[in-house]
């Protein structure tokens, strides 16, 4: 675990790690940095003993160190032999019913801060501890608090369990019975009592048994009677009672009362987690009896009981929503009311211009796909895309897919629209949310000052003009990098790409493109391929990125691919033009499955045509069809329609409108979900049916929503009133809204 500048870095040694050869590989893969910042290194030895014995209970080797300072000098003299920054190195070790073995230079102080810091970095690699900002918690207490603390993440880990007990070890006692506040903690207590049975069999000095006896709280008894007839058990025994969290320390005084009565002075509390400012400074002796200080302190104020109306947090206008704390799992359940969201109406601005170039490309006459005239997005598989793109490393899915081929056939239109791209992402208004990781990125990747420009092999075809080949390919990719970045002096693919010539003394700068990115992999590996023709060179170039569209299903993915092009500042050197978010599923999913569904004999005696339309429709839906004619609209339109003037997303057709709002209301869901709220987001369609004034629109809408995200009034009755309101404003595209409904019905 890396410390702060100055601070201690604690290494826990698995008790599996018997060979001494195996602990100096680990040593030798420290990263310089992580020891550098630290001014004492202390190392937990996996050595276990019953109270002073020398005999090992754990099955270490006769290599291993005998004794703690000889453990802590092998380990500095191997720092120093691996070339590793100097720092003071201790080593301790737990024996159980003893206090802790230690080398010089390491004091119960130390030890109290190696465990608060275990502790933390357990609960942060957990996401133990929960800091939301939206709302706040009730627990089952009946206290509001802003923090919530759920322990039995931290036991993700498989070594949690076994890490956080030895700092139990010398509390261990022959006829010893433990109190668990809550049942998360139950992995402690197991590996307690394994290790008491261990001790037991290899010692052989008392009958092979382990922990006497066991009680948790989960139900948190409300009187002194409750506990007093739990803990009736502990007569005569010693008794070690482990609290998960303290919030207010009502838990712990009840605790202590009754063992003061049951079990006298041979009882000791322990505590994980404090919300207060009390924290153990120092590590305690083990025949210490009472109330031990907290390992860790979160030093945040205490909750408040009673009403909401007590709560400082409740009168907070972003905060006020309260969730419960489920009293059996300790999770946070649900928020009672649903969330309403409508599409992101800023992502469907941001990218008009992007759909309006798919759209420019794709043919004029009818639907029919041939190989020299198709459209820009296609919305089915038997839409699929020419064997020059790359589909080795596609997601497997029957989504919404790009022709970046189609979009890039012309070299003229494609330098003019990148360039006017470029215009408007350095003129993003303030009140875009984005703007800042937009404008951080495009002034990252401009100040590299990118020399040559690489486009991966399987991908350069995408680039290739109408009728080009690959050298116009090529002469594409270096138009399109030199619009970001004119200082790029040559474009290449990356199985043509000489590092030694194109990076002498280590000047070059390196800029990949990639015509689009859906799950990164493509661009990933044309990275690891790049770094391993550069691994000869004194000086690594630095190396940038260029997307012309990405379009992942969520942010997750891009953001992943972003830290592959971090720079040592922290800004992220990938820069999309375009960004837009759709779901691997298709909207004409459930239409496929509805249609699927009918029998032939049903649509006889309907009106004529209906079975030949049933067929075509169900053709082009089908997945495994290949070389489909495309009806008009993608919609139940008869014909293709375009969207009224002054839209927000364009000048766009039926087809690239269902995108463009598949995008936008994609864009609105992730946000909530990225900000890990616990409640049910669903879209408000009676209000977005309200704001736009456009049946496509409204149709597309329909489309992409799934039911458990669908807000269509309190009851039925508003919902009613809902699809009579939308027949009456818009009697023009009730035709192709009708259609609609029946489905999503």
């Amino acid at each position: 675990m890396s410390p702060r500048e100055g601070g201690v870095l604690f290494l826990d040694m698995d008790v599996e790690a018997v060979r001494w050869e195996r602990v100096e590989a680990v040593l030798r893969r420290v990263p310089p940095a992580t020891l550098s910042d630290a001014s004492q290194m202390v190392v937990r030895g996996p050595r276990l003993r019953w109270r002073d014995s020398s005999e090992s209970v754990s099955m270490v080797r006769s290599e291993w160190p005998t004794t703690v300072d000889e453990m802590a000098s092998r380990i500095e003299s191997a720092l120093v032999r691996h070339g590793l920054p100097p720092v003071a190195v201790g080593a301790v070790e737990f024996p159980l019913a003893a206090d802790p073995e230690t080398s010089a230079g390491v004091s119960p102080d130390m030890l109290a801060r190696c465990r608060a810091v275990e502790l933390d970095a357990l609960l942060q690699s957990g996401n133990a501890i929960w800091r939301p900002t939206k709302y706040h918690y009730r627990l089952p207490s009946g206290h509001h608090t802003g923090t919530f603390v759920r322990i039995a993440d931290v036991f993700r880990d498989h070594r949690a369990a076994p890490a956080l007990a030895s700092w139990l070890h010398g509390s261990l006692r022959e006829n010893i019975a433990l109190v668990a506040d809550s049942g998360t903690l139950m992995p402690i207590v197991q590996h307690l009592d394994h290790v008491l049975r261990l001790a037991a069999r290899a010692t052989k000095e008392f009958a092979p048994r382990g922990i006497a006896a066991v009680e948790t709280l989960d139900s948190y008894p409300l009187s002194r009677f409750e506990y007093l007839e739990r803990f009736s058990v502990f007569e005569e025994v010693a008794v070690l009672a482990l609290l998960s969290v303290s919030s207010t320390g009502r838990t712990y005084r009840m605790i202590r009362d009754t063992l003061q009565e049951t079990a006298g002075d041979h009882w000791r509390a322990e505590c994980l987690v404090s919300r207060g400012d009390d924290q153990a400074t120092s590590l305690p002796q083990h025949d210490a009896s009472g109330r031990q200080s907290p390992w860790l302190a979160l030093g945040e104020a205490a909750p408040f009981l009673g009403q909401p109306g007590s709560c400082a947090i409740c009168r907070q206008v972003d905060r006020a929503r309260v969730v419960e704390i489920d009293p059996r799992s300790f999770a946070a359940m649900v928020l009672p009311q649903p969330t309403r969201i409508m599409p992101d109406i800023q992502d469907g601005r941001r990218n008009a211009s992007l759909f309006e170039a798919y759209q420019s490309h794709s043919p004029s006459t009818g639907g029919v796909r041939t190989d020299s005239a198709f459209d820009g997005v296609c919305l089915t598989e038997s839409e699929t895309a020419p064997a020059t793109a790359s589909r080795t490393l596609r997601l497997p899915n029957h989504g919404v897919k790009f022709r970046m081929d189609a979009l890039l056939r012309d070299p003229a239109a494609t330098q003019g629209l990148v360039a006017s791209r470029v215009a408007e992402l350095q003129a993003l208004p303030d009140r875009d949310r984005d703007r800042q990781e937009i404008a951080d990125a495009l002034q990252a990747v401009r100040d590299g000052q990118p020399t040559v420009a690489i486009c991966a092999r399987e991908q350069i075809a995408l680039f290739r003009p109408a009728g080009g080949d690959d050298d116009a390919a090529r002469d594409q990719v270096l138009t399109i990098a030199r619009s970001l970045c004119p200082t790029v002096e040559t474009a290449v693919v990356d199985d043509e790409f000489d590092a030694a010539a194109s990076c002498a003394n280590g000047q070059a700068s390196l800029l990949l493109v990639a015509p689009g990115v859906q799950s990164g992999a493509t661009l990933q590996q044309l990275v690891v391929r790049v770094q391993n023709e550069c691994r000869q060179l004194d000086t690594p170039p630095a190396m940038h990125g260029l997307v012309v569209h990405a379009h992942p299903a969520d942010r997750q993915t891009w953001r992943a691919l972003r830290n592959t092009f971090r720079g040592p500042s922290g800004t992220a050197r990938l820069l999309a033009l375009w960004l837009t978010c759709l779901p691997y599923t298709s909207p004409f999913e459930e239409e496929f499955r509805v249609l699927k569904q009918i029998q032939e004999k049903w649509l006889e005696g309907t009106i004529d045509g209906t079975d030949s339309l049933w067929r075509e429709r169900l053709a082009w839906l089908d997945p495994d069809a290949h070389a489909v004619e495309s009806p008009q609209s993608p919609l139940w339109n008869p014909e293709k329609q375009k969207l009224r003037l002054t839209s927000l997303y364009g000048d766009l057709d039926d087809r690239h409108v269902l995108v463009a709002v598949g995008a936008a209301m994609q864009s609105a869901l992730l946000r909530r979900i990225d900000e890990e709220v616990p409640e049910w987001v669903r879209f408000d369609l009676p209000n977005a049916f309200r704001s736009y004034f456009d049946g496509i629109i409204h149709a597309s809408i329909l489309r992409w929503t799934e039911p458990a995200r669908a807000w269509w009034g309190v009851d039925d009755n508003e919902c009613e009133a809902l699809i009579g309101e939308l027949q009456g404003r818009f009697e023009e595209d009730w035709e192709c809204l009708l259609p609609e409904l029946l489905l999503v019905s």
